[in-house]
């Protein structure tokens, strides 16, 4: 069983939680309210997507935000992150997807093309496909 569990809310807060004890550990305040939060594997960052269209990177340790990505002009649907944690993939109401280097914080690619907005980005674990 997981002992952290991290929620987010239109609080604009992001909390982390000890499972086991079932008590709050950290609060992080996000810059507006949060739509969207995931972690990089290795459990040191979070990152999330807000409805003022921004990626917000955090240290889970520290609670501090580290970087800020800003390239989108509406809300923010879904966050993800590469096993690497080497891109940051970011969906949006405005209707595009950006793929994110997550060492140097700039946009690497920016697809669009589908119908409506795009909800949700999910990564598969191969990189042939």
């Amino acid at each position: 069983m997981a002992k952290k569990l991290i929620t987010s809310s239109q609080d604009k807060t992001i909390r982390i939680w000890n499972v086991q004890n079932r008590c709050e550990e950290l609060k992080l305040q996000a810059s507006s309210p949060v739509t969207s939060i995931t972690t990089t594997s290795d459990g040191q960052r979070i990152i999330s997507g807000s409805e003022k269209h921004l990626v917000q990177v955090w240290n889970l340790t520290s609670g501090q935000e580290e970087f800020c990505l800003d390239g989108h002009t509406k809300r923010i649907n879904s966050v993800a992150v590469t096993t690497d944690s080497k891109r940051i993939i970011s969906s949006s109401e405005d209707g595009t997807v950006i793929v994110w280097d997550a060492e140097r914080c700039t946009r690497t690619a920016t697809l669009t093309g589908q119908a409506s907005s795009p909800k949700k980005v999910v990564l598969t674990l191969t990189e042939d496909r």
